[in-house]
């Protein structure tokens, strides 16, 4: 499978699936929801998380967890897809008065085929409403045998509209996630490279504009 073509197509359509969380563009500190996985709906379902594919039913462990009561949980092994996929993540929407943005996790991953694989990934769309670029970066993920701690960083600036956070699970196989979260550089005046910007991919989206 061609990822990087794959994953273009899911950035198109990803603002439209995962839920928005607005944040004041005067905040110092815009966050996404429910990033230890903890808060669950009337139908036990986690809140703030869009989840969808070919995972079970269940998606939290109260057993497999490394903080608090429960963690995320995606298994495809009982799939009847010979190539099943799940994913999941949410949206924020905020203007980002910050130099670069890391994502942190947790991470435990069994992988039941040949090219299985996890990714977490970190999106930013910068620009404007008609023309802008999208930043991507992953941390992709064969096997695990215990948690390990994944984290990935973007360099960012102020002309940020969105950031999307989430995990891709490809093949068969279960992984489970543990308390994420969402960290801020403030601006500062020598530019560095972030250490991870070299891996950076740059994604360029132009919107259609309707005439009127």
């Amino acid at each position: 499978m061609n990822f990087r073509f794959y994953i273009k197509q899911l950035l198109i359509i990803v603002i439209l699936l995962f839920p928005i969380i607005e944040s004041s563009a005067d905040s110092l500190s815009p966050t996404f929801a429910n990033m230890n996985f903890e808060k669950l709906d009337g139908n036990q379902q986690l809140t703030f998380w869009q989840i969808y594919g070919d995972q079970q039913v269940n998606v939290i462990d109260k057993e497999n967890k490394l903080f608090g009561e429960q963690a995320l949980f995606l298994s495809t092994v009982k799939s009847n897809n010979n190539s099943p996929q799940s994913f999941f993540g949410q949206t924020i929407y905020a203007e980002f008065d910050r130099k670069t943005i890391t994502l942190t996790g947790y991470v435990k991953y069994q992988n039941y085929s040949l090219s299985g694989q996890f990714i977490l990934y970190l999106t930013t769309y910068e620009g404007n409403e008609e023309r802008g670029e999208t930043k991507y970066i992953e941390h992709k993920l064969r096997n695990t045998q215990e948690w390990q701690k994944i984290s990935i960083t973007l360099p960012i600036n102020k002309s940020v509209l969105y950031a999307n956070i989430g995990g891709v699970l490809l093949g068969k196989g279960k992984v489970w996630v543990d308390q994420m979260q969402l960290d801020f550089s403030f601006p500062y005046q020598a530019e560095k490279q972030s250490p991870q910007s070299q891996f950076v991919k740059y994604l360029a989206i132009y919107p259609t504009l309707s005439s009127k």
